[in-house]
């Protein structure tokens, strides 16, 4: 090899080397993909995927049957409002809403985006539970039932905001892992 004499010839000498060096980064960047593809099918991880999506797909179901039972408590508000107490105090609706809330939390520890919104919600809920577990509600169209049914209106609205906050949230956050595993 001959050591160059003139600064092009130095010039040619490191562009050489340079385009020697960027096929070597670019083979090592095919064997690199090529191994971890193979690495992924020997290590199971199309099964993990499909377990790790099936978990989810259940935790999802068991929240909308939690909160099939929760609306169906929810909805007996209207017997409070009437001014008749529950039969059982609130047992119904804080039995519905506590497994509500673990089933909405065992999803949400899978995607923990939703972690802000869950609280919120969680709380929105926990607040809801003073109407129901109403011994004497106020009776029809006195000074304290107004005051009972527009506390329950601002809470139920607080409600349906967190909610809806939630849910979206939640969505969002399902969606883009079902891109991600399709994608992948």
């Amino acid at each position: 090899m001959n050591i160059p004499n003139s600064r092009e010839d130095w010039f040619a000498l490191a562009r050489k080397i340079g385009w020697g060096l960027v096929r070597l980064q670019i083979l090592g960047i095919v064997i690199g993909a090529v191994l971890t593809i193979i690495i992924q099918l020997f290590a199971g991880f199309w099964e993990f995927r499909k377990a790790h999506e099936d978990l989810l797909h259940q935790q999802w179901t068991a929240v909308v049957e939690a909160q099939n039972r929760f609306e169906s408590q929810l909805a007996r508000i209207d017997a409070v409002l009437r001014g008749q107490p529950l039969p059982n105090g609130g047992a119904g609706y804080a039995s519905a809403a506590q497994s509500y809330v673990r089933s909405m939390e065992a999803l949400s520890r899978a995607l923990p985006a939703t972690s802000k919104e869950i609280d919120d919600y969680i709380e929105a809920i926990a607040a809801m539970r003073k109407y129901y577990d109403v011994d004497n509600p106020p009776a029809p169209n006195t000074d304290e039932w107004m005051i009972f049914y527009g506390g329950y209106r601002q809470d139920f609205k607080r409600y349906v905001a967190a909610r809806e906050q939630y849910f979206n949230v939640l969505a969002a956050e399902l969606g883009d892992y079902v891109r991600y595993i399709t994608g992948s």
